[in-house]
């Protein structure tokens, strides 16, 4: 999110965007990566053991990733334009 969320604000201001528009669904999608064994330190150090391919994570975080994108997506064309008055 450190690099995401400032490109995603010039690119709102460029195409005349209120910038919570596109910042607030980046910010939560930025949290969302549990496909990923690198995504927190918890499941880097669990990678390193050997034990688990990247295939185990996808398993795992596919479904939660798919529910996380659906909320996002939702809440964005609803509450956001309720929230945020865009």
């Amino acid at each position: 999110s450190l690099l995401v969320l400032p490109l995603v604000g010039e690119m709102c201001k460029h195409q005349g965007i209120a910038p919570e528009m596109l910042m607030v669904p980046a910010t939560i999608a930025c949290s969302l990566s549990f496909c990923s064994p690198v995504s927190t330190p918890p499941n880097a150090i669990a990678f390193a053991t050997g034990r688990l391919r990247p295939s185990d994570y996808v398993k795992c975080g596919i479904l939660v990733n798919i529910v996380g994108i659906l909320l996002t997506w939702t809440f964005a064309l609803t509450l956001g334009r309720l929230v945020f008055d865009y």
